[in-house]
């Protein structure tokens, strides 16, 4: 009558939760309509780096996603997050065990007969064999197993878009030094062209030395500009050789085997301006907030599982055994038993109740990381719209001052050549000029990090097609389903 009130008990509780899980899908600070510094884009961005046009870059960042040693950990821990997953709702599912076993018991019993106190020995050695099965089975009734079975699908939720996180991340890193290594070979082939004009100009100064129209500080000074520029290609030769370094790492390879992924040596073009996220879509479009977002509800479930463990837990064990002194006839002693049990926690020293102020302190940080993870990508795009509007003023200031360098620079050399000048102006005019050609390029390439830079804090959906390693998805889909 008992074990019948305890379950009808069970079936009337069952689905009850004591804790309600609230609905944290937003963070706790003020979305703004529109961005700051906004613009009027042209483009939807997908797969952002395609907006750069080069083929080698699209090929590069395939075996990026195939290849990176980092983007391989992230999908690992994926498949050890979804494995926890499965683990914790396996308590939903009796579990079942078989145990079999033999023993041979030794007795010997002593006995005192007759007058003289003579004894009997008996001497036994029965022998069991037995099959025993077992059933437990827990009836969830405050939901405390759906809590921590969902709470554990969440993070692995969270687990993929980890993922994704990464490899958005990957894309900017990668487009960055791949700019970097176009930025030094640029930088490389216009030192080359200036290393030409100096030593032309040198020659000039020369012949003018040679004929008594110049002086040997004039062919000094241009033997020392001349060396300045070529001292400048040790330095842009070193800055590109470890930023290939980096690249090869990035791909998964050892350094110097790039081969068919090495860089182009110049500078893409600008792309079109984007279309912007809305800020209140910039929740689903970035990879990070998503995984802030399910962990704070993953962390709420988890105070529903806390606070259901302080509760009654109702057990059920069934269990049912063969046994019999000779195989034989072994199917002919059968014990069963069926049992419930109720738990009820009294005394823990208040572990119980500080585990669920644990839980609801940990809900409280990760909303407020949630809100700081949201204003730190409202943050990036801002600064990155504000530092390419600024670039571009800067790199059209320079071009300017570029055009007004070549005008000084063709004025001196013809009034040097008619002796109305010192040598000293031209000298001038061209380390001016030369310092600025150099500059525009390093400032081009900047001005595109500045858009990679917007790009990838923009996120996107594109992420959600990657796919893991074979071999990582392989061992993954081994654990089952979730």
């Amino acid at each position: 009558m008992y074990f019948r009130w305890m379950v009808a008990f069970s079936l009337v509780v069952a689905g009850c939760s004591p804790y309600a899980v609230r609905s944290l899908e937003q963070p706790t600070v003020a979305i703004p309509p529109a961005y700051h510094h906004g613009a009027t884009g042209e483009r939807v961005l997908g797969q952002w780096w395609r907006e750069f046009g080069d083929p080698r870059l699209n090929a590069a960042m395939e075996v990026v996603f195939a290849e990176n040693f980092e983007l391989r950990q992230t999908w690992s821990r994926l498949a050890q997050a979804q494995a926890l997953a499965r683990i914790a709702g396996a308590e939903r599912i009796p579990q079942v065990e078989v145990r079999t076993g033999a023993s041979r018991l030794h007795s010997v019993d002593r006995e005192t007969t007759g007058q003289r106190g003579s004894s009997l020995t008996r001497t036994t050695n029965p022998d069991r064999y037995f099959v025993a099965t077992g059933l437990t089975y827990e009836i969830d009734i405050w939901k405390r197993i759906a809590a921590r079975r969902t709470a554990a699908r969440l993070e692995s939720v969270a687990s993929r878009q980890d993922v994704e996180a990464t490899a958005l991340l990957l894309t900017g890193t990668v487009v960055n030094v791949w700019l970097s290594c176009q930025e030094q070979y640029a930088l490389l082939d216009v030192l080359r062209e200036q290393i030409q004009v100096s030593q032309t100009l040198l020659k000039l100064t020369e012949l003018r030395f040679s004929v008594g129209t110049g002086s040997a500080v004039n062919v000094l000074q241009q033997r020392q500009q001349l060396a300045d520029t070529q001292a400048q290609i040790p330095v842009v030769q070193s800055f590109l050789e470890t930023a290939l370094n980096q690249l090869a790492v990035l791909l998964g390879r050892a350094p110097g085997s790039l081969d068919e992924l090495l860089p182009g040596r110049a500078l893409p073009a600008l792309p079109s301006f984007p279309q912007l996220v809305s800020p209140v879509a910039l929740l689903v479009s970035r990879p990070d907030l998503q995984a802030a977002q399910l962990r704070l509800q993953s962390a709420d479930y988890r105070v529903a599982a806390a606070v259901a463990e302080r509760l009654p837990r109702l057990a059920l064990q069934l269990s049912y055994e063969f046994s019999a002194r000779s195989w034989d006839t072994f199917f002919r002693q059968e014990i069963g038993s069926l049992l419930g049990d109720m738990l009820t926690p009294l005394v823990d020293g208040g572990r119980r109740r500080n585990e669920v102020a644990r839980q609801k302190a940990r809900v409280q940080e990760l909303l407020d990381r949630f809100g700081q993870t949201y204003l730190t990508a409202l943050r990036e795009i801002e600064d990155a719209l504000v530092r390419e509007h600024q670039q571009r003023e800067l790199i059209r200031n320079l071009e300017r001052q570029m055009t007004l360098a070549q005008s000084t620079l063709d004025v001196s050399r013809s009034r040097y050549t008619h002796g109305l000048i010192d040598y000293l102006n031209v000298l001038v005019a061209v380390q001016s000029l030369q310092a600025l050609q150099r500059r525009v390029i390093s400032e081009r390439k900047t001005l595109l990090s500045r858009r990679a830079e917007l790009y990838r804090a923009l996120g996107g959906r594109w992420t959600e097609s990657l796919e893991a390693p074979t071999a990582i998805r392989l061992a993954a889909l081994s654990g089952g389903r979730l």
